[in-house]
């Protein structure tokens, strides 16, 4: 299988979660501070679930063109975490590797590592939006409304889920908030569902030093089965950050001021990309980005464009850990609401990437929606009542009673 050509693009957004404390930035990159120790906790913590959520995710789209956001994941589940309980709670924990924090150390984590995102480089669009839907009348504990709209900036809306208008309601944040890229995430809304909780990153970035359009040309891309299709290539001479590894070789694309960039990692031809997929994990990666070195070289990349789904992200989240979660019978969410019944019933993730001469737009949304079990009625006799004795078959009533005043004595 020839691979001379491909590339992973699609940990675009963990990668440069990493890259904010490496120091593989650009000398003129000046708008940066240390990440503090609890910042730098999560983004290890984040990047450990980008690369276990990557692998699941690509067991459905092998040999397929892939984007995935962890940032968005992680954002919508931090919010979702928050409404956990028990071992539902445990669960979650255990899948964004956030055991070792308590919900006051993630939850100020996650708020200054959002600030810090949206406003390192001023060269550049990083957006980073969180919602909750909730159907109207449904009651939700404060604290988790709270904490969400402190620590996440999460908007906060009750709508009739009865109306088909709030579905667009829903849609249009999305599509406002990912600049028009991603147009919708919510096609019906169930009887049983009572919230949604949904993030949208939306990020805009051009290359530190654009491609020049005169230079690109059409090119062969060899694909991962074996066949060949003419694609338009661009092409660069420049100093950037690279490392020569046995099985592939990466380099950096700076964006704006540096600091955040897009990481090639090119297989060798001998060596495919669903193997690299499978060797990446997070120590690897730490040591790798520590490895690029600057120097002289050229460059070509294909331009494109694509959208990407996952409709369901059960079977990824379930196999990951987070199966409790989805069960209604087992499924805890009472810091949401104390009655129970809750349960995640639907998790989707939609992006769409464009890389160009000028530099890359990239979107991302994630939806959690929260269901509710139809809970059997409660029958409590708690007032006089009648009782009958029968049998079943010939239905002869056997005996006829009235309790109005309950007596039991040993």
């Amino acid at each position: 299988m020839k691979n001379s050509l491909i590339y992973l693009f699609l940990l675009l957004f963990s990668f440069f979660l990493a890259g904010c404390g490496n120091g593989i930035v650009n000398d003129s990159y000046i708008n940066k501070r240390d990440l503090t120790p609890l910042e730098k906790v999560v983004v290890e913590k984040s990047n450990t679930f980008a690369f276990k959520a990557l692998k699941e995710i690509n067991e459905q789209s092998l040999n397929k063109n892939l984007f995935i956001s962890p940032l968005s994941l992680y954002m919508a589940l931090g919010m979702t975490y928050n409404g956990a309980y028990k071992t539902s709670k445990d669960a979650m924990a255990q899948v964004l590797d956030i055991a070792g924090l308590s919900d006051q150390e993630f939850n100020e984590s996650a708020k200054s590592l959002i600030q810090l995102l949206i406003t390192l480089d001023p060269q550049l669009i990083m957006k980073i939006a969180n919602s909750i839907w909730i159907r109207n009348g449904f009651p939700v504990e404060n604290e988790f409304i709270n904490i969400n709209k402190n620590y996440f900036n999460a908007q906060v809306s009750s709508l009739d889920f009865t109306n088909p208008n709030s579905r667009e309601v829903i849609n249009n944040w999305v599509k406002t908030n990912t600049a028009g890229y991603i147009e919708k995430i919510i096609d019906n809304i169930p009887s049983q569902m009572v919230m949604y909780m949904i993030n949208a990153v939306y990020f805009e970035g051009k290359w530190t030093t654009p491609f020049n359009k005169k230079l690109t040309y059409s090119g062969k891309f060899h694909l991962s089965g074996g066949s060949v299709k003419t694609v338009l290539m661009m092409k660069q001479h420049n100093d950037f950050n690279t490392y020569f590894g046995n099985t592939f070789v990466g380099v950096d694309l700076p964006y704006g001021s540096g600091g955040f960039s897009f990481t090639v990692l090119l297989p060798h031809e001998n060596y495919d990309v669903e193997s690299l997929i499978g060797s990446l994990n997070p120590e690897d990666w730490s040591k790798l980005i520590n490895e690029f070195s600057k120097q002289e070289a050229y460059i070509s990349i294909p331009k494109f464009k694509f959208e990407f789904e996952v409709d369901d992200l059960k079977e990824a989240l379930t196999q990951l850990g987070m199966g409790i979660c989805f069960d209604p019978g087992y499924a805890d969410f009472t810091r949401i609401n104390k009655d129970g019944g809750l349960y995640i019933d639907e998790a989707k993730h939609k992006t769409y990437i464009e890389v160009d001469e000028e530099g890359t737009k990239a979107a991302a949304v994630t939806s959690i929606g929260i269901g509710r079990v139809s809970l059997p009625p409660q029958i409590i006799c708690d007032r006089p009542f009648l009782f009958i004795i029968r049998e079943k078959k010939s239905e002869s009533i056997l005996f006829i009673g009235k309790v109005t005043d309950p007596v039991y004595e040993n």
